[in-house]
């Protein structure tokens, strides 16, 4: 679920951008296009960087499942355990 909703998310953006603001939105994507080709090795360990601490995260509430911390997230990201 998560993984269609990154994929397909930018691509109806792109497409509703085009729909809606019409010629002046092809200058738009081609500066965004020119900024993303130019840093696209700190977006992408961005981007790595918070799947590592999301993982991380859920590592350490599996670890200790009875603490205040691990019951404080596992709360805020409405995550159940199996069994």
């Amino acid at each position: 679920m998560l993984f269609n909703l990154c994929f397909v998310l930018p691509l109806v953006g792109i497409v509703a951008l085009l729909t809606i603001a019409g010629d002046g939105a092809t200058a738009v994507l081609y500066r965004a296009r020119a900024r993303l080709q130019a840093h696209w090795p700190a977006v992408v360990s961005a981007l790595a960087l918070l799947a590592g601490v999301a993982v991380v995260v859920l590592g350490i509430t599996g670890l200790a499942p009875h603490s205040a911390f691990s019951k404080f997230v596992r709360k805020r990201l409405s995550l159940r355990r199996a069994g």
